[in-house]
């Protein structure tokens, strides 16, 4: 190849990166007020609002994550900002189950409150680097992809959870909801997952370390997290915690969950640390 059709190939290369990345923004930007939207749907209880702002706001980040994973070859877990898209992604789709047709009409509520962490995630996103990048080496396993899954898969169950608590201890429901069968069963489905995101994470951490776990900022929050969330679901099960008490046993994990789950985009003495400026250079 000559050196002219070297540029060329070159140019057309960054011409495409950077129409990508002009799309990507304009779903991103264009999912926020659609979010928003179905968290004020939710709230009024107008739930068929809701359910559509919903399902629009999921396919606008499933566009958006489409189009980062065709070019930078790794769905989105790589830096805030592409873990924004899939955590609001999480949540809108776990509110959107909690809003679908058949439901219960108390859980408008805290969908609507769950939709609204969604549209904050998505704000938030928006501060860090949103260029498309490749992985870097140590994160180029199928292994990284399930830890990811599984964490938010538990992060947007115990969110809901917490949702519900809130709107359980304000007096929007009835407190019995805070004890509900479909509130346990989101407890439950975030321990589990949580517990194997923990063990998945551990079992590469072997894999690159040689060391199970590592009393590092992200880790040590994620087992005293993992630890809370047993104390509450026991609290339930064997100590007889009902509706008020379980909601606001519950509602003291929201700091906690928070912090496993973000403190990294902002602290970087973790090897979780991914925010990519300051770990890679250039982009794709």
């Amino acid at each position: 190849m000559t050196p002219a059709s070297t540029r060329a190939a070159s140019d057309t290369n960054s011409g495409t990166i950077v129409n990508a990345e002009t799309l990507v923004i304009a779903g991103y930007v264009a999912a926020i007020p659609t979010v928003f939207t179905a968290a004020i749907a939710a709230w009024i209880d107008r739930v068929t609002a809701a359910r559509w702002s919903l399902a629009a706001s999921a396919g606008l980040l499933c566009a958006v994550a489409a189009v980062r994973w065709v070019v930078t070859a790794h769905p989105p877990i790589f830096g805030t900002h592409e873990n924004a898209i899939a955590s609001a992604l999480a949540l809108i789709i776990t509110a959107w189950f909690m809003v679908r047709p058949g439901s219960d009409r108390a859980h408008s509520a805290p969908a609507a409150l769950l939709t609204l962490f969604a549209c904050v995630t998505l704000v938030y996103g928006l501060f860090f680097e949103t260029a498309l990048y490749p992985l870097t080496i140590s994160e180029r396993s199928l292994w990284v992809d399930l830890h990811v899954l599984l964490a938010w898969l538990a992060y947007a169950q115990l969110l809901a959870a917490v949702a519900v608590a809130i709107v359980a201890l304000a007096g929007i429901a009835d407190a019995s909801i805070a004890s509900s069968a479909s509130q346990l069963g989101r407890l439950g489905l975030g321990f589990a997952a949580f517990t194997a995101m923990t063990s998945v994470g551990a079992f590469y951490s072997f894999q690159l370390f040689s060391d199970w776990f590592r009393w590092e900022v992200v880790e040590s929050l994620a087992a005293a997290s993992w630890v809370a969330l047993g104390l509450v679901i026991h609290g339930r099960q064997f100590w007889g915690w009902r509706e008020k008490r379980l909601a606001a046993a519950t509602v003291m994990l929201l700091p906690l969950i928070v912090l496993t789950y973000w403190i990294w985009s902002l602290y970087a003495g973790t090897y979780h640390y991914f925010e990519i400026p300051m770990i890679t250079a250039g982009g794709i």
